[in-house]
């Protein structure tokens, strides 16, 4: 249920359902409008919609209380498919602004302009971008909304001196007998691990976008099993991710296209230069009736190890078209998945300088543990992107992983089309994140290394990449240099055993009483 605050002080008590409606105040008659961009679950909505806009003038709806909730975006024009719709606004922009969640209790909100035409004022003053503090003046064309936070600082549960009182291990408190949990400092009492908070899905739009999606990529990848959202939670905008995305996506083009354009056969030194070029440059594999030998020459030197090759080979990807949109296209779903949430955490400065660390780290661990083969090139950002896999398992590793397997069958068994036609049958379900990336490395990278099969696929990368990224994130973790909000690795497997490489859940609440 929520919990929502009139103007006149009235509490009331709405269903989720109510989103997208409005509700009147049986106290004043006041009307309050629910405004979120996704769906809420039973019981999703407690603890929300501790901030409103209040229409204070306007062409109509003056009075109106607008409730804030949900995680993603809610958007404010003329055009109806808004969340906040202002359609007797004659100068209310069919996407006039949206405002965009920063944190939870107490709800934080920002508020951005959409390139509206007559722009977006807070205070009188015309902004591009504001964080909405409580008693802002919002004006949004014709209308002016006052922005009102209802949140209501938690009082310290009282200290409990009758028998059999409980000790907080971690701030010390004395709680009634039979607790179970110390509220202000979010730990189960017994064994010290943190209450892990997870990002809210709107799971029927995740279930209509997956599907149109699925039914297209299954025409050009008949059989696969792709993540595609996670509830992992963070508070930033991921900007650096989009960044990665664009340079990798343009610097692979440009690479594609200047091979296509040289002699496929022979291409030039300084474009073969900027792959990584892994193992002995004299070392040479011979092939004679079957049998591989390999025997020493010597090198001219024109193709080989460079230093600028740790970055540059992130950047580019298989230049055979066909191979270009599998590898490309499968490298940055990874990216968005992960990455973004491990952008979130982060912030957008320290991601950028997280990412190239990693496509080094993979790239060294393949050089090293290659070295003695004979000299061949690897390419791909899937070395820097098991990096970020690695620092999601550390971040992460319970906060679920939304998953899709499908198959058009008649493409991979011909025969199947005549019982189920030309069909594409697929099913999501979720997987707890360390699960799914401990078993997704275990069987395609650790295996393959184990029976020593040539797929042709630089697995000693993904294992390098991935060892970095868990190493790096865990000294995050330890510098408080990252905030995961307890929900880390460390934290949920060793309890309050992690407290002295972390610090202590409940010092600061603990420094306020």
């Amino acid at each position: 249920m929520i919990d929502a605050k009139c103007q006149c002080g009235a509490v009331l008590e709405v269903h989720e359902h109510i989103v997208g409606r409005e509700a009147t105040c049986g106290a004043c008659n006041g009307v309050l409008r629910f405004a979120s961009a996704e769906a809420l679950a039973d019981g999703a909505g407690a603890g929300d919609f501790d901030a409103k806009l209040v229409i204070s003038a306007g062409p109509d709806r003056v009075g109106e209380q607008i409730l804030l909730g949900g995680v993603a975006d809610v958007s404010i024009g003329k055009s109806p498919e808004r969340q906040i719709q202002l359609p007797a606004g004659k100068l209310v922009s069919r996407a006039h602004a949206k405002l965009a969640r920063i944190d939870f209790g107490p709800s934080r909100w920002r508020i951005d302009d959409t390139n509206s035409t007559n722009g977006l004022l807070v205070n009188g003053q015309r902004v591009s971008s504001h964080e909405l503090k409580d008693g802002d003046v919002v004006g949004v064309g014709d209308y002016e909304m006052r922005f009102v936070s209802t949140y209501v600082v938690p009082q310290a549960v009282p200290t409990y001196s009758g028998p059999g009182a409980v000790a907080c291990p971690s701030c010390t408190r004395s709680l009634p007998p039979d607790t179970k949990i110390c509220v202000d400092c979010g730990i189960d009492v017994t064994t010290g691990r943190p209450l892990v908070v997870s990002r809210g899905l709107d799971e029927d739009d995740l279930a209509i976008r997956t599907d149109t999606w699925i039914r297209v990529v299954s025409w050009i990848m008949p059989l696969g099993l792709m993540p595609i959202a996670s509830e992992a939670f963070g508070t930033r905008r991921p900007i650096t991710t989009w960044v990665i995305t664009a340079v990798t996506a343009l610097a692979s083009t440009i690479f594609m296209i200047a091979i296509m354009a040289s002699d496929e056969e022979d291409p030039p030194a300084s474009l073969m230069n900027l792959m990584h070029w892994v193992g002995d440059p004299e070392l040479v594999a011979l092939e004679d009736d079957g049998q591989i030998t390999i025997q020493r020459e010597e090198a001219d030197g024109t193709i080989g190890f460079r230093w600028w090759q740790l970055l540059t080979h992130a950047l580019l990807h298989d230049p055979a078209p066909l191979g270009f949109v599998f590898h490309l296209g499968g490298n940055l779903l990874f990216l968005w998945v992960f990455g973004m949430r491990v952008n979130e955490v982060l912030g957008n400065a320290k991601f950028a300088a997280v990412y190239p660390i990693l496509a080094v780290g993979s790239a060294f661990v393949d050089g090293i543990i290659n070295a003695h083969q004979p000299m061949y090139p690897t390419i791909g950002a899937s070395g820097a992107i098991m990096g970020l896999a690695g620092m999601y398992l550390v971040f992460f590793p319970v906060q679920r992983v939304h998953m899709v397997i499908w198959c058009r069958w008649w493409l991979v068994f011909f025969p199947a089309v005549f019982q189920v036609g030309f069909a594409c049958g697929y099913k999501t379900f979720a997987w707890r994140g360390f699960w799914l990336l401990v078993l997704w490395i275990l069987w395609n990278d650790v295996l393959p290394v184990a029976i020593g099969w040539n797929d042709e696929v630089s697995h000693w990368a993904h294992l390098g990449g991935f060892v970095t990224g868990a190493a790096l994130a865990a000294l995050l973790l330890i510098t408080r240099q990252a905030d995961a909000h307890r929900g880390d690795l460390l934290s949920v497997v060793l309890g309050r055993y992690a407290w002295w490489l972390l610090g202590r859940p409940g010092a600061k609440a603990a420094a306020a009483g």
